[in-house]
């Protein structure tokens, strides 16, 4: 693989970093609503570093996300954003098995996310696929169009967009928090951990809590 070098990546970043250790560097993207694959087109200047091999374009972004590029499909993919990785059974004809976190977690960055990435665009690949044999079998035999897909893709694609609206106004509204309600409010609804435990962890008493997250709730409430 062939790295291209931003001025944010160090320039042992290839042969020190692992994926760990990339992700303490970037953005956690836990809570966070995915970006429209356009967003990452449209800033250039977020990106961290750039991967090219034989088969895809790998662009991992400060914000934690990362895309991955085959032929003209793109994955947006989420560097923190998984907890186990699926490899290709080698004694099956179809199926993964899964391998937890701590059996990669430390090794090199590059690697394991070419993989994640090509995994997920095998799974989108065999997707459309299904979608274009459906329509062959339903069309006249003529040869597959990708026009075709859109209908099928219609209705889904406005329901994310009608998603999408919801979370940026949510996130637009909990921005406006203080720094002090976000934490708490990310306790309580995130960690699901309860007004005593955020307390504790805080070193605050267990009333003050309570105080704030009525605060923020009502924020939340009136401006959503």
């Amino acid at each position: 693989m062939d790295i291209i070098h931003t001025p944010n990546v160090p320039v042992n970043v290839r042969d020190k970093l692992t994926l760990r250790q990339l992700r303490g560097v970037l953005k956690s993207t836990k809570g966070k609503a995915t970006y429209s694959e356009c967003w990452f087109r449209e800033n250039p200047d977020e990106i961290f570093c750039r991967v090219k091999d034989e088969l895809a374009i790998i662009t991992i972004y400060n914000n934690g996300f990362f895309t991955y590029c085959k032929g003209k499909y793109t994955c947006v993919l989420r560097v923190d954003g998984f907890d186990h990785l699926e490899f290709k059974c080698c004694t099956e004809e179809s199926g993964y098995r899964k391998e937890k976190e701590e059996k990669y977690i430390d090794e090199k960055w590059i690697f394991i996310l070419a993989y994640y990435g090509a995994v997920q665009w095998e799974k989108n690949e065999n997707k459309r696929n299904q979608y274009r044999h459906k329509f062959y079998l339903e069309g006249d035999d003529r040869d597959w169009n990708e026009a075709l897909i859109i209908p099928c893709f219609l209705e889904e694609l406005e329901e994310k967009e009608r998603e999408y609206e919801e979370y940026k106004r949510l996130y637009a509204v909990f921005d406006a928090l203080t720094e002090r309600q976000q934490k708490i409010v990310f306790l309580r609804f995130h960690e699901n951990l309860t007004q005593q435990e955020i307390a504790e962890r805080l070193g605050i008493k267990q009333q003050s809590v309570c105080d704030v997250l009525k605060a923020a709730i009502k924020h939340l409430k009136s401006s959503f």
